[in-house]
């Protein structure tokens, strides 16, 4: 078991793509924490058309929501809230 942590901000060029390769590989993680960083595009209303994706396969999705503190703050949140690293 193991959790895919991705930390975000004004993602929404790329967040889609993260995610499909995420959960089209053949080992697929217990859980994909987006830990996001205070972003002010549409990254997380992306990554909310997820959930029934991620579900479907059996893996928690989790949002964090955050001010921005930069990538290393993001990342540090998402490790912390993860339950399989």
């Amino acid at each position: 078991m193991f959790s895919v942590v991705c930390p975000t901000y004004n993602s929404s060029k790329y967040i889609d793509k993260c995610l499909k390769s995420i959960i089209t590989q053949t080992f697929l993680p217990k859980e994909i924490i987006i830990s996001d960083d205070g972003s002010s595009d549409k990254t997380l209303e992306i990554v909310n058309n997820y959930y029934k994706i991620c579900k479907s396969k059996n893996i928690s999705l989790i949002i964090l929501n955050g001010t921005h503190q930069g990538p290393g703050a993001a990342r540090n949140k998402g490790i912390i809230a993860s339950k399989h690293i």
